[in-house]
């Protein structure tokens, strides 16, 4: 191999290996992100009187509501919990015109 052939490859090498730890801080800055923007499921999930407490109704108007089934219900150990971001969908999807 001729000297500029060399020095190519060595520039080559160096290439990759600043593009491999870039990629390596890209992964770490991406997780780091991960964990700061994404909420803890505690503050997702909301119980029945939360989210009677969000919608401003009462219990009956909340069980007439809830039995059209306007949003999904998750139930654990007898209790019913909603999802947050499943609940404000279904608000924009049913708003007033």
């Amino acid at each position: 191999m001729n000297k500029h052939a060399k020095q190519t490859m060595l520039l080559l090498e160096k290439a990759i290996e600043l593009l491999e730890k870039l990629n390596q801080r890209f992964e770490n800055l991406s997780i780091n992100l991960l964990d700061r923007v994404a909420p803890s499921l505690k503050d997702q999930l909301l119980d029945n009187t939360d989210l009677k407490d969000i919608l401003k109704v009462g219990d009956t108007k909340f069980f007439q509501l809830k039995k059209c089934e306007l949003f999904p219900t998750y139930r654990l150990n007898g209790k019913d919990y909603y999802l947050e971001n499943e609940i404000l969908e279904a608000i924009r999807i049913h708003k007033s015109r």
